[in-house]
């Protein structure tokens, strides 16, 4: 989640959530993120839920909210729904026990998480679109000196930038991002 949103204050839904809640486990993630809030909403039959700490609990329609960074469900139907409620760099999560997810060309796996059995939780994102001529690529190293300035330039060009280090005891590419950021 962090790595697709400029926010520090994600904005989550869980919707058809009357069996086993998931919205628990994505608290405890971002909760693991330092400077990172979110605002958890379970869209739900049910009036009240104890066992869920600091989530909102409403009997509202998925369709009633827009620019939502994560929208958690069960149901494949939340496919068609989620296009006009998800932000254009937001995420849906579905968790697909039967192994029976079909993806529309609206969204591509951002990642698969196989679990016991045949289920699988998918990490679904909007397809991104951009100019390749306008994105640079970075590679981070021990050596300050040969990376610090060039992307410097191209954070300033406003372009599309990809850091990355490879075959580097210590980079501190994750430190660095987290500054870029703010």
């Amino acid at each position: 989640l962090s790595e697709n949103n400029q926010t520090l204050n994600l904005k989550c839904i869980e919707v058809d959530a009357n069996e086993e809640f998931m919205c628990s486990h994505v608290q405890q993630a971002i909760k693991e993120v330092p400077s990172m809030k979110y605002q958890m909403t379970v869209l739900t039959d049910k009036e009240s839920l104890e066992e869920l700490e600091n989530v909102n609990i409403e009997q509202k329609e998925l369709s009633d909210y827009q620019d939502l960074d994560l929208i958690i469900g069960r149901d494949i139907k939340l496919l068609e729904l989620a296009k006009s409620s998800l932000k254009p760099n937001g995420l849906l999560m579905i968790y697909d026990s039967q192994n029976a997810l079909k993806i529309s060309k609206d969204f591509q796996i951002a990642c698969n998480f196989k679990l016991e059995g045949s289920a699988s939780i998918f990490l679904l994102q909007k397809p991104k679109t951009f100019d390749k001529n306008s994105l640079d690529v970075i590679k981070i190293s021990e050596n300050v000196s040969e990376w610090l300035e060039p992307l410097k330039s191209s954070l300033n060009s406003k372009s599309h930038v990809i850091v990355y280090a490879q075959n580097e005891r210590i980079s501190g590419i994750i430190g660095l991002v987290n500054c870029i950021r703010r």
